[in-house]
């Protein structure tokens, strides 16, 4: 018998064979449709996504997620309405526009259109979930951002702990392990409790906190607060929430809050347009909005990326630029609770837009013991982490909401980044009564100051690369070029309470960063598809989980200019086929400090459309010099083939078979925005000659002149190898000859006058990248 070793070129094979069916947020295969059911494919944002609904003729309905690429796979849980949001310059634009559709559309279509208190957009009421559909689909082609109204499956972020223990708060005060708490008794013996604080409870659905609770009436701001239902059904995960924020101390009930003194307002949640809401509320006077929830990652294997209406992500962004009368709203998010699946890598904050955003301080969890909390969410855009139930150690005492599982009016069983979440919030409200001027900037600098690494095992990768740099694992601390720690699971570190404060009281607020944008990047380019090969075993060893780079990765560079010291960088991707989840990605800084944006795993849903990941690993690095963005397929199309004796072992994240219809990607674009403060003002990096926006252009003013010529002539005849432009080693008239090709003096971007005749039209990018530069350099 032929004894071989299968591999996935680029490493990885997953598939669907053999999928535990029926979760709590979907099912794999074997779903059945309601009979009624139709198909329609719902407008979002600037896609669409397909659902089989049962009452489209209805003011609402229930829908299940189906996907083209996997047949087999369905979500339920779904509901749409009969609205539709769209992006336009005004109502009477939109109204011309739903006037010129067509009559096969208008028939019994009712429209009516009102401003939504979100600027820029606006709302259409329609008669039925059908009529929503058309009407958005006629107008998804004429406005940039249009869907229909809908509510997602949601959950909070609580995992429970199976055996009560008796518990008490260590996250306070920890007389067990000593040290292994917040830090707080200095900051409470200075007085400090979060008084003149106010901390918004955002929950997965209506129901939110119970208001009457003995220990949380006293803080209840009802002034601040939404509406609720009237009659709600489960309360409990709210009140344990609110009571790690700020349930009432000294008054011989239960426990304590973090922010003891601080109020709670309890905010509605549930569709969509609630959403928006939520982050719209009260944004001059909530100071921090707490979110212990996330969009369930449906069933597992299916890992998936989720997006949110273009609305949703605005009023975030409005919230964080002007909330706090433009100091900025501190937004305040779990990271989540698939971190792990099968001992592999699980979901990721990255995977969520609204926690792959730069606007909300997402938290992972660390048990009492200091160590990562194996469910918690890793991913880039985590922040810092939080004292929550681990895989070891106690459970967190809080409130609770009196059920029939737990009739009592407190637990010591609440855990999960749900617990880890409102820990941050009621430090973060202590932080603000010590100086109520920090902006949201100054909150994260401060907790990025702060933060305590801990746990330095570094004893994983997310897949092994002898060949090249490999992405290191989610509890790796990556020192980067400024000196900086980062962990894709612990963020900057565990949050303490009282270097927090001490830093706070004395903060000198920053400045507001400068942005750096390599501006819209056409790429064009196919990252090769993974397939299995034969790999012989060595010595009794067999060495699998090989990601090849070079040509086996599509790879695009760009080039700084300025000097500036940089905070969050955000990278976004339109990659266009099935199965994007197959796609390693990577940003690679002059440092070589690697962002992992994205690891191979089993996602159904299509294409990243301008989808933003948010990266902290490059936060105090200077953003001068060369950048890479990796791109990698992992996973094959087509299954191996064993009917030759072969076998494979553990060939991918998930030791799966290979995924039909995971073919070949097409990158389509990049945009790269940098945050940062310039440090370096009147000097200018040496990009290559030609790895730029406007080639010629040596200094970056937006102008070639003669200066850029002098300024290539003395490194041509120093025979530095930035002259070398054919790339063939050696400095010789033919790279004098390629630079003069590109040296065309004038302005960069089409100078002033009609058609611009006073400059020339600038190249634009390219498979060599652009340079970033200031918007509108």
């Amino acid at each position: 018998m032929k004894t071989t070793v299968l591999m996935a070129i680029a490493g990885a094979a997953i598939g669907l064979c053999g999928v535990a069916h029926g979760q709590q947020a979907g099912r794999v295969g074997g779903g059945v449709a309601p009979a009624e059911a139709v198909r329609l494919d719902v407008p979002l944002n600037k896609v669409r996504d397909s659902y089989l609904v049962s009452r489209a003729d209805g003011a609402s309905s229930v829908a299940t997620k189906v996907f083209d690429a996997a047949p087999g796979i369905e979500i339920p849980g779904f509901v749409l309405y009969n609205q539709v949001v769209v992006r336009a310059g005004s109502a009477d634009e939109v109204r011309k526009a739903l006037a010129s559709r067509p009559g096969s559309v208008a028939t019994g279509a009712t429209a009516v259109v009102s401003a939504l208190e979100l600027p820029g957009w606006f709302l259409i009421d329609t008669g039925t979930v059908r009529q929503a559909v058309e009407i958005a689909t006629h107008l998804q082609g004429q406005f940039d951002s249009v869907t229909v109204e809908h509510r997602a499956p949601a959950v909070n972020m609580n995992i429970p702990f199976n055996d009560p223990l008796l518990g008490d708060q260590w996250h306070l005060f920890n007389d067990v392990n000593v040290g292994h708490d917040l830090g707080v008794a200095s900051v409470y013996g200075m007085g400090i409790t979060g008084r003149g604080v106010t901390v918004g409870v955002i929950e997965a659905g209506e129901d939110n906190f119970l208001i009457d609770h003995p220990d949380l009436a006293g803080n209840f701001n009802a002034a601040r607060s939404m509406g609720m239902t009237l009659f709600p059904v489960d309360q409990s995960h709210g009140t344990a929430v609110a009571g790690l924020i700020a349930a009432v101390a000294n008054n011989g009930e239960g426990g304590a809050g973090v922010a003891h003194g601080a109020t709670l307002a309890a905010i509605r949640n549930g569709s969509t347009l609630q959403t928006m809401q939520a982050f719209n509320w009260q944004s001059p006077t909530i100071a921090i909005k707490n979110n212990s929830w996330g969009f369930s990652n449906f069933p597992a294997p299916l890992i998936m990326h989720f997006t949110s209406p273009d609305y949703v992500m605005d009023a975030i962004e409005r919230a964080g630029k002007f909330g706090r009368g433009g100091k900025g709203s501190i937004i305040v998010w779990s990271s989540g609770n698939e971190g792990q699946y099968l001992s592999f890598f699980g979901a990721r904050s990255d995977y969520t837009q609204m926690t792959a955003s730069r606007w909300p301080i997402v938290v992972g969890a660390v048990g009492e013991d200091n160590n990562l909390a194996s469910y918690s969410n890793a991913g880039s855009s985590v922040f810092v982490s939080a004292y929550s139930a681990g895989d070891a150690g106690r459970g967190m005492t809080t409130t609770n909401a009196p059920s029939f599982l737990n009739p009592g009016l407190y637990t010591d069983m609440f855990g999960g980044t749900s617990a880890a979440a409102p820990v941050a919030s009621g430090v973060i409200a202590l932080m603000l009564e010590a100086n109520s001027g920090l902006t949201l900037r100054d909150v994260k600098h401060i907790l990025a100051d702060t933060s305590l690494p801990v746990n330095f095992a570094n004893d994983g990768v997310y897949f092994f690369t002898p060949a090249s740099p490999h992405p290191f694992g989610n509890t790796y601390w990556q020192v980067n070029g400024g000196f900086k720690r980062h962990s894709d699971a612990y963020g900057f570190g565990l949050i303490n309470a009282e270097a927090a404060v001490n830093a706070a009281m004395s903060w000198v607020s920053v400045k507001k960063p400068e942005m750096f944008d390599t501006g819209i990047v056409i790429v064009g380019d196919s990252p090769p598809d993974a397939e299995f090969v034969e790999f012989p075993p060595e010595s009794g060893e067999f060495y699998i989980n090989h990601a090849l780079n070079g040509p086996q990765s599509s790879v695009q560079s760009f080039c700084v200019r300025p000097d500036a010291v940089l905070e969050e960088i955000e990278v976004t991707l339109t990659i266009e086929g099935a199965w994007t989840g197959d796609l390693m990605i990577t940003l690679q800084s002059p440092y070589d400090t690697l962002s992992t944006l994205a690891v191979p795993r089993p996602d159904p849903v299509g294409s990243y459309t301008e989808w933003t990941f948010t990266t902290y690993k490059h936060w105090g690095e200077l953003t001068s010099g060369n950048w890479t963005i990796t791109i990698t397929d992992w996973i094959p199309a087509e299954p191996f083939d064993d009917n030759d004796g072969e076998y494979t072992v553990d060939l991918a994240p998930f030791g799966w078979d290979g995924i039909p219809g995971a073919a070949e990607k097409t990158w389509v674009s990049y945009r790269v925005r940098m945050y940062g403060k310039r440090v370096s003002d009147g000097e200018f990096f040496l990009c290559p000659p030609l790895n730029q926006r406007c080639p010629g252009d040596m200094n970056g003013d937006g102008i070639v002149t003669v200066e850029d010529l002098m300024i290539f002539l003395d490194l041509w005849y120093a025979g530095d190898p930035w002259a070398d432009l054919n790339n063939d080693g050696l400095i010789t008239y033919a790279d004098l000859q390629i630079f003069l090709t590109n040296w065309s003096p004038g302005y960069c971007d089409p100078g002033p006058g009609p058609g611009g005749q006073n400059g020339r039209p600038m190249p634009g990018g390219g498979d060599v990248g652009t340079p970033i530069g200031p918007p509108g350099s």
